[in-house]
């Protein structure tokens, strides 16, 4: 992990370092938390994915009459239509 601090001969110079690494190791711990706290707050608000197979009709153009498509495959973050 980067440079280590080797050990001086001044007593102050290696309380120092390992007040530093105290440190390091305390911040890093606490970016953690606040990622875990603000992935489950954004959680909180995403709503469940719709449940969609593979021939059943989509109604996402409907507002424009353009529809329905025959749903084609299905990925992670996508739904393939046929136009």
């Amino acid at each position: 992990m980067g440079v280590e601090p080797f050990l001086s001969k001044a007593e102050a110079a290696t309380d120092h370092a390992v007040d530093l690494a105290k440190v390091l190791e305390d911040t890093r711990k606490a970016l953690v938390k606040a990622a875990e706290q603000m992935r489950m707050s954004a959680d909180m608000s995403r709503s469940n994915t719709p449940s969609y197979s593979v021939g059943c009709p989509s109604r996402k153009l409907t507002k424009r009459w353009i529809g329905p498509y025959k749903i084609v495959s299905l990925k992670p973050n996508a739904v393939e239509l046929k136009l």
